[in-house]
C-alpha cells in the first residue's frame, strides 16, 4: 500500500490487500442494502454500524451521527410557498408583509 500514488483507489488498494475482496464484497452488500431500502443519510451510517460491527454508542459515532443529521437537515430543500400545490397566495402576501414591516421605518 506504501507504494501505491495518492491517486489510487480504496477499491484498487483493497483488491491486492489479503482479505481486501471480501471487505470490497461487504461494501458492495451494503451499499446496494443502503440503494434498495432508499435509505437517507442517519439510516444509511446506522446500516453501515450494523453491517460492520461498529460500535454505535461511543461519543465519536454518536457526534457523527448528529452531525449527518444536521447536515441532512441543513441541505433539505425548502418547500415554498409559490413552489406548493397546496398553499395559498394568502401566506406569500402575509410573509411579504412581514417582510416589509421590518424594513420600514418606524414612526413613534
Amino acid at each position: 500500500m506504501r507504494s501505491a500514488s495518492r491517486e489510487t483507489s480504496l477499491q484498487h488498494l483493497l483488491a491486492d490487500v489479503t482479505g481486501g475482496p471480501a471487505v470490497l464484497a461487504r461494501l458492495n452488500q451494503v451499499r446496494t442494502e443502503i440503494a434498495q431500502r432508499h435509505s437517507k443519510s442517519v439510516q444509511a451510517v446506522r446500516t453501515i454500524l450494523e453491517r460492520f460491527h461498529l460500535p454505535a454508542d461511543n461519543l465519536a459515532t454518536q457526534a457523527f451521527l448528529e452531525f449527518v443529521a444536521a447536515w441532512n437537515a441543513k441541505n433539505r430543500p425548502s418547500m415554498k410557498p409559490e413552489n406548493s400545490a397546496n398553499s395559498s397566495n394568502t401566506s406569500s402576501c402575509s410573509a411579504k408583509r412581514k417582510v416589509e414591516s421590518r424594513h420600514s421605518p418606524r414612526t413613534a
